[in-house]
């Protein structure tokens, strides 16, 4: 499951942090929900409707903006990838070139086809899921 952050400033979080900051040149500060944690949440849910698939075949993808400059941040996770955008084409060959297929064109299929009705939500269900998300800031 990736995230993606178009943000830009210095970025400043941990795993365990409810909220991360972004700091601005001129020192003005910006509060954001943790990443990990919003990514944790999106890939239960899929966890929920995917059960044939192992857990250790899930991977939380934090990509940032090449505007940005990740200053502290850590985390110990694993199976968790944090980096900016410019990286990700190299990090996926990589993950390509050193990863065996998991999958077969049938399993793939059945992922698929569970995963498509999620695909058409309204624009009602969208900004429900946004007012969700602000108030965990």
């Amino acid at each position: 499951m990736t995230e993606s952050k178009n943000y830009s400033g210095w970025i400043f979080g941990k795993e365990t942090d409810r909220n991360w900051c972004q700091m601005f040149p001129n020192k003005r500060k910006e509060f954001f929900y943790n990443p990990i944690k919003q990514n944790q949440t999106h890939i239960q849910a899929l966890q929920n409707i995917l059960t044939s698939v192992r857990s250790h075949h899930f991977k939380s993808l934090i990509v940032f903006s090449e505007r940005c400059e990740l200053k502290k941040v850590s985390f110990d996770a694993t199976n968790l990838f944090i980096l900016k955008r410019n990286r990700l084409e190299k990090m996926m060959k990589e993950s390509i070139e050193k990863s065996p297929k998991v999958f077969t064109v049938g399993e793939i299929d059945c992922i698929y086809d569970k995963l498509k009705r999620y695909s058409g939500v309204s624009e009602e269900e969208k900004q429900n899921h946004l007012e969700r998300i602000k108030r965990y800031k």
